[in-house]
């Protein structure tokens, strides 16, 4: 099941942290021209910078990755040599 995030701001921050908690569909207002008269100026953008918002939000797709990395047989062996002290 995908649940979306609904972008009202004029940047990508809060869809950036929506994708971090699960978000996978995303709804961002443009305008051909934001000087139009519209309720919608307020949060809409331009094509160009709604390309910048994608853009963004494909890069912290990639950046999330498929989970947490696997670690390397060198790093298994000095984890097991780590100890924590309070």
């Amino acid at each position: 099941f995908n649940w979306g995030f609904s972008d009202h701001t004029v940047c990508s921050t809060a869809a950036i942290l929506a994708m971090g908690m699960g978000a996978r569909v995303f709804e961002k207002h443009f305008l051909g021209e934001l000087d139009r008269e519209s309720p919608e100026c307020g949060w809409a953008c331009t094509p160009l910078q709604l390309k910048l918002y994608f853009d963004t939000l494909k890069e912290a797709w990639v950046m999330l990755g498929e989970g947490l990395p696997a670690l390397t047989e060198k790093e298994r062996e000095l984890r097991e040599t780590l100890y924590v002290l309070s």
